[in-house]
């Protein structure tokens, strides 16, 4: 048994070394202490009296490059630990690292930027080294933010969408058009919405979507060699007086009007009434330069969906509870009317 002074603690702990053949081996107690980790380094016998520095992998800063800097090697520092835990971050600028490091944060869709072969993940994705990303999978419900723009070898989002619904988006990289048809507004008239078909989507743009005829419900969304840029939502698609606006973070509206959104294939006017509006990222709504129409129509390529034009007044704990009945141009209507009619967002024909 032998005993050795260990520098870069803090504390100028003495402590104990075991040989172990040609090695001596240090329990690190007093790291614990300062890291809360437990560590073991290797001295070579024939100097098992020199004094070695332990490094630590530290946070920086938190400035314009990112939610978090980190740089360093050897441990991970309990402010580390803190920023890695923390779900609203989504980018981790670790340029400076200069070791090797396993980094988990808990936000599945954060990025890390790191130099080549230091980083690893346990879900082997969302690194990006040297401007690009092999791995960009972006989970659904966790928010987004990408600081400079980079390429990613393979890009995924996967959402559940059944055939026949119409859903928004909006994604960070231009998304393949195989399974999906994807469609911006081009056109408002009055309460008429109208939306063309987009042959080719462009990352951080918001879209009207809903699968293609022939196409597999809830299938992921692909790229592959896709550009992603640094993020820019601030522009949206403009026509006539309505705004439709892209999300890739938990958005809520308060006491606010003018605010549409689409949800269970039902297009709904938000005006609160002590309550809120959520919208989930990866969405996106349309917003009013007044307080707009209180009854809206979308038309697909000129012509109406009939599914989702109904729009209505209601409070956000209220939605999908609608017993108002509607023609096919978004009209209410009387219980006596006779043919097909909306009510709940489902086309029903009384007769």
């Amino acid at each position: 048994m032998q005993n050795t002074t260990l520098d870069g603690t803090g504390t100028g702990a003495t402590i104990n070394a075991t040989k172990n053949g040609d090695y001596y081996y240090v329990d690190l107690n007093s790291v614990k202490t300062e890291y809360s980790v437990a560590y073991l380094i290797g001295i070579k016998s024939a100097g098992w009296n020199q004094k070695y520095t332990v490094s630590s992998i530290v946070l920086y800063s938190s400035d314009a490059d990112g939610d978090y800097s980190i740089s360093g090697s050897g441990i991970m520092t309990s402010s580390v630990t803190a920023a890695l835990a923390d779900e609203s971050a989504t980018y981790y600028n670790a340029s400076g690292l200069t070791g090797a490091a396993t980094l988990n944060p808990a936000n599945p869709n954060a990025l890390i930027v790191a130099p080549a072969g230091l980083v690893t993940r346990d879900d082997n994705k969302n690194i990006v080294v040297d401007g690009t990303c092999a791995n960009l999978v972006l989970t659904d419900g966790y928010p987004f933010k990408n600081f400079a723009e980079f390429t990613a070898t393979s890009a995924t989002y996967t959402r559940s969408l059944a055939t026949g619904k119409y859903g928004t988006i909006c994604l960070p990289f231009a998304p393949g058009t195989g399974n999906y048809k994807f469609m911006t507004l081009a056109s408002a008239d009055g309460g008429v919405l109208s939306f063309a078909e987009e042959a080719s989507p462009k990352a951080d743009t918001p879209y009207l979507y809903r699968v293609a005829d022939g196409g597999t419900e809830s299938a992921a969304i692909t790229a592959s060699s896709a550009t992603v840029p640094a993020t820019d939502l601030a522009a949206g698609t403009t026509a006539a007086d309505y705004t439709m606006k892209g999300t890739y973070e938990t958005t809520e509206f308060g006491s606010t009007d003018g605010i549409y959104f689409i949800k269970n294939n039902t297009f709904y006017h938000f005006a609160a009434e002590g309550s809120k509006l959520t919208v989930k990222p990866f969405r996106a709504y349309f917003q009013a330069a007044s307080a707009g129409a209180k009854e809206l129509t979308i038309e697909e390529l000129g012509e109406e969906t009939g599914v989702e034009s109904i729009s209505s007044t209601v409070r956000s704990e209220e939605l999908g509870v609608r017993s108002d009945v509607y023609n096919l141009s978004g009209v209410k209507v009387g219980s006596d009317y006779k043919g097909i009619v909306i009510v709940n967002g489902r086309k029903e024909i009384r007769k």
